[in-house]
């Protein structure tokens, strides 16, 4: 089964941010919209129900300035008892080039999946140039509520509240919204101490992946405060994890990472973070952060971590492949003999929390998960080419 169109439309004006580029809370609104279609084709109309952002990672392949147009492509890799996982492919309409891939779990909050009678039939592989790279995607670890972020030596960078047309129809606050106040509190963390502001210095950041995980609903009228931490500092790119607090219980109700590099604004590319900036970034360093639980890594494809498949159940999955786009299976050139069985999906059936699998394509059971020698009787598939040079969507941390 190929990605099949979900979405169109083209970058406004008022969607780009001072870096004059697409910024990430449009992708995710955008892609917000798409999901309805999506789910649409899965049988559960949004005027009947709509499942939930619970978690969802973003990679930015190319830069959207405005005008451009875009199409956008979805499908489902995998569905369990409470949360379905897709992936989203935003294209740039003009080059069928792609810009930016979105993968999605979604779910209700405190209560399994409804009945999606047509969500198999929209299964397809993980696109090569979608998933993780930089981040991870297991479930994220007991995180620290504010007063334990600033004991960390976490830093504030936004306090406010969420507005009634942040929310949605049910009253909830939209995904893209978190992304709003993250970026919002950027400037408070990026250029503290300098006197001066992105466009005065000529030097932004722009963001390779984005991560964010809700945690709750959250309602309009609800307080919140967004604490930072930088992660790691390269030669050109910064990794931030940020913390979403309830602004009266101090708990944590949503979490997220961001890989970004330094970017000349003239330029338009990738440069090296200056000396100057580079010793203001060191002293926000904080050992042991991160969302992801260390020495976790186990994966049953690109981008899908065994680890975060399990929680929910997962009843079936297609191994990766790298043929026609992202979409499709890839072929075993090294075993021709199989190329019959190559040609259908290996769909990966895992039985609850007990950690038993079985592959559908005939070649015996799965090992468990659990071991560290977990491994498919299926043969491999072709090793997925590297993905389109790198692309921006907006600012970071």
């Amino acid at each position: 089964m190929a990605l099949i169109i979900i979405g169109r439309g083209s970058v406004q004006q008022e969607e780009c941010d001072v870096m004059g580029h697409m910024n990430v809370r449009h992708y995710v609104a955008r892609a917000a919209d798409a999901l309805d279609w999506l789910m649409l084709e899965a049988g559960l109309p949004p005027s009947r129900q709509r499942l939930a952002v619970m978690d969802q990672h973003l990679r930015f392949l190319r830069e959207m300035s405005p005008g451009t147009p875009f199409t956008i492509l979805g499908g489902v890799i995998a569905t369990g008892a409470e949360r379905l996982r897709t992936v989203i492919e935003i294209r740039n309409s003009a080059t069928d080039a792609p810009a930016a891939t979105l993968v999605t779990d979604l779910g209700l909050w405190g209560a399994p999946l409804p009945e999606l009678p047509g969500a198999e039939a929209l299964v397809v592989a993980m696109p090569p140039h979608a998933g993780p790279r930089g981040l991870g995607f297991d479930p994220p670890p007991a995180l620290p509520d504010r007063d334990a972020a600033r004991a960390m030596g976490l830093n504030e960078g936004y306090r406010g509240a969420i507005r009634p047309h942040e929310c949605d129809t049910d009253g909830v606050m939209r995904p893209d919204v978190i992304i709003a106040r993250i970026w919002d509190g950027v400037p408070n963390l990026r250029n503290r101490g300098t006197g001066l502001g992105i466009k005065e210095e000529g030097m932004g950041s722009a963001a390779l992946e984005y991560r964010v995980a809700q945690l709750r609903p959250l309602r309009a009228g609800q307080l919140l405060t967004v604490c930072s931490g930088l992660k790691a500092l390269g030669e050109k790119t910064t990794t931030w994890t940020h913390l979403v607090h309830d602004g009266e219980t101090g708990a944590v109700v949503a979490a997220a990472e961001a890989v970004g590099i330094a970017f000349d604004l003239k330029a338009r590319k990738a440069v090296a973070i200056p000396a100057e900036r580079r010793t203001a970034l060191e002293a926000l360093l904080v050992p042991g952060l991160g969302l992801s639980r260390a020495g976790r890594s186990g994966r049953v494809g690109p981008g899908i971590s065994l680890h975060s498949a399990r929680p929910f159940g997962i009843s079936m999955q297609r191994m990766s492949g790298a043929g026609g786009g992202g979409s499709g299976v890839a072929p075993h050139p090294a075993r021709p003999e199989r190329a019959v069985a190559a040609s259908r999906p290996c769909i990966l059936r895992m039985r609850g929390s007990s950690g038993a699998a079985r592959s559908s394509c005939g070649r015996g059971p799965l090992r468990s998960p659990r071991t560290a020698g977990w491994r498919s009787p299926c043969p491999p598939p072709t090793k997925a080419p590297a993905g389109p040079a790198a692309g921006q969507g907006g600012d970071t941390p």
